[in-house]
């Protein structure tokens, strides 16, 4: 049957999975000197095409590909588990069902991939989405020459650096110069912001295709309804190695402290409006690398330090343990629980920052501030709604069909 087709009126009951699903490894197996076990690996299972993929232990994988061959070959769910006790699996195939609606792994009725349920999909405010196919080659090119590349930046900087340093430094302006509202103070901030973003996911980008993985598209919006964040679709960029994938994350907040460094130098060596642009620079530069470092949030650090410690599904863990504690349920792994505070902690900071910076120009600028005020609170409503209706739906599906197929 050609992608794209309408469901079977025959498999009611089944889901019909989206071609091109493999598995990849995605933690390895640790052994001891005398090759005994001492943690298990963890696979991915998806689609390279859609970019959509679940975990799987790796003891299970044998199993979990043998039903979904189960779930291809046969014409309704009762069939599908008897080919699956024959073989001698006893697992419970409804929950891989759901594991696959969650990935975005099923068809629905008219043939299109069903959206994933994700939480950083319901949590994002998606404003523009830009395809990066036209631009392809010249990632290719990065990809290629990326070490040459490196080198030379890096060895320009630092011979720069030398001969300022031996000339003496000047102090660093201690506080940036005020911009107010006016229009050039908006103009160069957001020229600025969007300058260092710009660099920071090329840097991403620049890695991922030096490992064979080329950015598909840009996307920008707002996450939680308030922080504005930009970045890279980076087809496939859990089937690296785990030290590719913290090489191509690392790369972003690397960026921008070579940024602040760079502008740093120029601004010791600046006077006047000049100096007070690229101090301004060197402070924004900073303060994205290092708050992208902050483990806390979908940012490249949540990601690097889950891998380094080879944990999956952080967030999605973390918060289910605490609904689970709160219901009476065992409190919550180390990890876990820190996460989930840390989360807290930093979107309560970042929230009732902004919220007090709104209120404070309240009096001075009042129809900006509602305004900001109002799309603000319209992004979160929208996030919220989201998760609401992603509930409900998930409902309905344990509902249809006796639970068969949910999510």
């Amino acid at each position: 049957m050609a992608p794209g087709a309408p469901l079977p009126s025959d498999r009611p009951d089944l889901p019909r999975l989206v071609d091109g699903i493999s598995s990849w490894p995605f933690f390895p197996e640790k052994r001891t000197a005398d090759g005994t076990l001492r943690e298990d690996g963890v696979s991915i299972v998806g689609s390279l095409e859609l970019d959509r993929f679940m975990t799987v232990p790796h003891r299970k994988l044998a199993a979990v590909e043998t039903m979904l061959q189960s779930l291809r070959e046969s014409r309704s769910f009762e069939e599908a588990e008897q080919r699956l006790r024959r073989q001698g699996i006893a697992t419970d195939l409804s929950v891989l069902c759901d594991k696959l609606w969650d990935a975005g792994l099923v068809l629905d009725e008219t043939g299109r991939p069903v959206p994933a349920d994700t939480p950083l999909e319901r949590n994002f405010v998606r404003l523009a989405r830009v395809s990066l196919r036209p631009v392809e080659p010249a990632f290719r090119w990065i990809g290629r020459n990326l070490p040459g590349v490196s080198i030379v930046l890096v060895l320009l900087l630092v011979l720069v650096w030398s001969f300022d340093l031996l000339g003496g430094l000047r102090t660093l302006p201690g506080f940036l110069p005020p911009e107010g509202a006016t229009w050039s103070g908006v103009i160069s901030g957001l020229l600025l912001l969007g300058g260092s973003f710009f660099f920071h996911e090329l840097s991403h980008g620049a890695v991922a295709a030096r490992f064979g993985r080329i950015p598909k598209r840009f996307e920008l919006g707002f996450y939680l309804g308030f922080l504005p964040t930009f970045f890279l679709r980076v087809g496939g960029l859990y089937t690296l190695t785990p030290r590719q994938r913290v090489c191509v994350w690392a790369a972003g907040p690397a960026c921008n402290l070579v940024l602040a460094a760079t502008t740093a130098l120029l601004a010791l060596n600046t006077d006047g409006k000049m100096e007070a642009l690229w101090a301004r620079a060197m402070y924004l530069n900073l303060a994205l690398g290092l708050f992208n470092l902050v483990p806390f949030l979908p940012t490249d650090g949540y990601f690097i330090a889950s891998t380094l410690l080879r944990r999956t599904n952080v967030r999605r863990r973390a918060w289910s343990s605490v609904r689970d504690f709160l219901a009476g349920g065992r409190r919550p792994a180390l990890v876990l629980g820190l996460y989930a505070a840390g989360f807290a902690g930093v979107v309560g900071f970042l929230f009732g920052g902004r919220l007090i910076r709104i209120l404070g120009e309240l009096p001075e600028h009042p129809l900006s501030s509602l305004a900001r005020l109002a799309l603000m609170l319209g992004f979160i409503g929208l996030v919220v709604a989201r998760w609401r209706r992603a509930k409900r739906t998930r409902g309905r599906k344990r509902q249809r069909d006796g639970g068969v197929a949910t999510s």
